[in-house]
């Protein structure tokens, strides 16, 4: 049972993981079949982790979390996992510096004279 839950929730978590990145449905499967024995080996890191929280109550608090952390940190380094040249999901993850706006400055009366009172 735990076994079968952690590989769900890995396969899930790297699909997330690569979805955020921008990658299509047909290149999140590529990149899963690509890495296929690192999806395992999390599975069973996962797995047996799982195993050993879930009786403390405190498994769930710090296991999916964990989870879909080590996921998200993990397609980063694979190819398919690095942004696009000019994706603007590239900023978000330090990749590339963001780059906000200039502010807008409101114009203001150059009179210091107060309103007329009614």
């Amino acid at each position: 049972g735990g076994l079968s839950m952690a590989f769900i929730a890995c396969v899930d978590a790297v699909d997330i993981a690569l979805s955020v990145r921008g990658l299509t449905g047909a290149q999140r499967l590529s990149a899963l079949r690509n890495h296929r024995s690192e999806v395992w080996l999390g599975t069973l890191s996962a797995g047996t982790l799982n195993l050993v929280l879930l009786p403390t109550g405190i498994g769930w608090l710090v296991w999916l979390p964990g989870l879909v952390a080590g996921a998200a940190e993990r397609v980063l380094t694979w190819e398919e996992g690095k942004p696009a040249p000019g994706n603007p999901i590239a900023g978000i993850v330090g990749e590339s510096p963001i780059v906000l706006p200039a502010p807008t400055t409101v114009p203001s009366s150059t009179s210091a004279a107060p309103p007329p009172t009614p």
